[in-house]
C-alpha cells in the first residue's frame, strides 16, 4: 500500500480520534440524559402522585366511584403526558380509572390481586398499547385507604434524548468541519513550505545551489529551511573548491603526462633539427647555386615547422584552461591524440589501431580535457605492454550514449587491483602519481558520462567512456 501523505495523514489523525470515540461520547451522553429525565420524571410523577392521592381521599372514603373516576379524568386531562391514573383498594382491586374500554388485562396481571407489596408499588417501566409507560405509585391515607397509580408516557423521556442528540450531532458537525477547515487550511500552508523545500532538494541534486527558500519564521519547517540553506551554501563552497582541486589535479595529471611522452617528442623533435643544422652546414661549407641554396631553405623549413607542430601540441595539451564544452568530432579528437601519443609509441613498438563510428555525430564536450583522458588511456596501455603489441581504440554509439573503447592485450590486472584502480593515489606501477585514472574518471563524470572497465589477467584489459550525445543546458 502507498504511503499516505502528510496532508492525509493530518487529516487521518484528526479523524481517527473522532471516529473512535464519538459515538462512544455520544452513548454516555444519553445514557446520562435518560437517566437524568428518568430521575426528574419519576420526582414529578411521585409528587403529582401524592397531590392525586390527597385529592381523593374523601371519595376513597365514601366510596364514590363516580366522583373518584370523575376527578381521576379531571386530573388527567389536566396533565397531557399521563397515560392513565387508577386506584387500587388495599386488597389490590382496581375501585377507580381512567380508561375508558374497561382496565387493560396486561396492567391487570401487573398492579391485581394480590394485595400490592413494596415491590410491585416501586416505579417500574411497563407497557401499554405498544406504548412504554413508566407507572409511579402513591399510598391514600398512608395506605389504609389503597393506593393511586399513574402511568406517565415515556415519550417525554425518550425526545429528551433524541433533541440533545440532534443538537449534540449539529454542534460535532460544526467542530468537526470546523477542523478539517483549520488542518486543510493549516496543511496547505505547510505543505506549500514543504514543496519549496522539496523542489530546492531536486536543484541541489541536480548541482544548482541557488535555493533561495529564505525561510525566516520560527519555526520547525522554518529552521529546517535555514538548515537547508546553510548546506547549500556549504555544498556550494565546497563543489567550488573541489572544481578547482580537479583542475589543479588535472593540470598536473596533464604535466606528468607530458613527461611520459618526454623521450619520443625528444627525438621526434631532435630528427627535423639535425637536418636543420645539417643543412645549415651545408650552406656554410660549400658553395651552391641558388636553386641548391632554395632546396636547403625549403628542407630546413619544413624541418623547423615540423618540430613546431610536435611543441605547439605539447603546449596546447599541457596548458591550463577553463572548462569549454563544444561540439568534438570524436574520430578527429581520437586522431590528434594518437598523433601526439605516436612518437613515445613507436619507440616501445606499440601500435594504435582506429576504428571510427561514421554515423558518430558531434559530441558536447571539451576537448582538452577528454584529449586528457584519452591520452592517459592509450598510455597505460602502452606500459601494460613494454614488449610492444596493439591498442584498438573505437568509437560508436550505444543507445542514447557515445562509446570509446581502448582495448590492449597486455598482461591484465588482478581482481584485487581492479576495485581500486580509479582510487586517488593508487597506483600498482613502481613510478606515477596515481592520479591519472582518478582525473580522468572525474573529468568524464563532469561530462555526464561514465568509465566501464573489464580486464582479465594474462588476456588484457578494455576501458570504456560513455559519454552522453546530448548535454543539458545547466549541465
Amino acid at each position: 500500500m502507498r504511503s499516505l501523505g502528510v496532508r492525509a495523514q493530518l487529516l487521518l489523525v484528526l479523524l481517527l480520534p473522532l471516529a473512535v470515540f464519538g459515538p462512544m461520547a455520544a452513548f454516555l451522553f444519553i445514557e446520562a440524559v435518560e437517566r437524568s429525565v428518568g430521575h426528574e420524571v419519576d420526582a414529578r410523577a411521585e409528587v403529582l402522585a401524592r397531590q392525586t392521592a390527597e385529592l381523593l381521599v374523601d371519595d376513597v372514603l365514601t366510596g364514590d366511584r363516580i366522583g373518584a373516576e370523575r376527578r381521576l379524568r379531571d386530573i388527567r386531562g389536566a396533565n397531557g403526558e399521563l397515560a392513565y391514573v387508577f386506584v387500587l383498594d388495599t386488597r389490590g382491586q382496581v375501585s377507580a380509572h381512567t380508561f375508558p374500554l374497561g382496565f387493560p388485562a396486561d396492567l391487570l396481571a401487573v398492579h391485581g390481586a394480590p394485595a400490592p407489596d413494596a415491590q410491585s408499588l416501586a416505579p417500574m417501566s411497563i407497557e401499554i398499547d405498544g406504548r412504554g409507560v413508566r407507572d409511579v405509585a402513591a399510598p391514600i391515607l398512608g395506605g389504609v385507604a389503597g393506593w393511586v397509580h399513574l402511568g406517565i408516557s415515556t415519550d417525554t423521556i425518550a425526545k429528551a434524548p433524541r433533541w440533545a442528540m440532534v443538537r449534540l450531532a449539529g454542534v460535532g458537525f460544526g467542530v468537526v468541519a470546523l477542523g478539517v477547515g483549520l488542518a486543510l487550511l493549516f496543511s496547505s500552508r505547510m505543505m506549500r513550505r514543504l514543496d519549496q523545500v522539496s523542489a530546492a532538494a531536486a536543484r541541489l541534486g541536480e548541482g544548482r545551489f541557488d535555493t533561495g527558500l529564505d525561510d525566516t519564521r520560527d519555526d520547525e519547517i522554518g529552521r529546517l529551511c535555514g538548515a537547508f540553506d546553510d548546506m547549500a551554501h556549504r555544498l556550494q563552497h565546497a563543489h567550488d573548491e573541489r572544481e578547482r582541486t580537479l583542475v589543479r589535479l588535472a593540470q598536473s595529471e596533464r604535466l606528468v603526462a607530458v613527461g611520459r611522452l618526454a623521450a619520443g617528442v625528444a627525438h621526434e623533435i631532435n630528427n627535423p633539427l639535425s637536418g636543420v643544422l645539417h643543412c645549415l652546414d651545408n650552406l656554410q661549407t660549400t658553395d651552391r647555386d641558388e636553386a641548391g641554396r632554395r632546396e636547403y631553405y625549403t628542407l630546413m623549413a619544413d624541418g623547423v615547422t615540423r618540430a613546431q607542430r610536435v611543441i605547439r601540441g605539447l603546449l596546447d595539451f599541457s596548458r591550463q584552461r577553463p572548462i569549454e564544452v563544444q561540439p568534438t568530432e570524436l574520430d578527429r579528437l581520437a586522431e590528434q591524440v594518437v598523433s601526439l601519443a605516436d612518437p613515445a609509441l613507436r619507440k616501445s613498438k606499440v601500435r594504435i589501431e582506429l576504428r571510427h563510428d561514421i554515423d558518430l555525430p558531434k559530441i558536447p564536450l571539451d576537448p582538452h580535457q577528454m584529449a586528457q583522458v584519452l591520452l592517459n588511456l592509450v598510455l597505460n596501455a602502452a606500459e601494460a605492454m613494454p614488449d610492444g603489441g596493439l591498442v584498438v581504440i573505437e568509437t560508436a554509439q550505444v543507445d542514447e550514449q557515445c562509446r570509446i573503447r581502448v582495448r590492449d592485450r597486455g598482461p591484465g590486472i588482478a581482481p584485487e587491483a581492479l576495485e581500486r584502480i580509479f582510487e586517488p593515489f593508487y597506483t600498482t606501477k613502481g613510478s606515477g602519481s596515481g592520479l591519472g585514472l582518478s582525473v580522468s574518471l572525474g573529468i568524464v563524470e563532469r561530462h555526464g558520462g561514465s568509465i566501464h572497465v573489464e580486464s582479465e589477467v594474462g588476456r588484457g584489459t578494455t576501458f570504456d567512456v560513455l559519454l552522453p550525445l546530448r548535454r543539458d543546458s545547466d549541465a
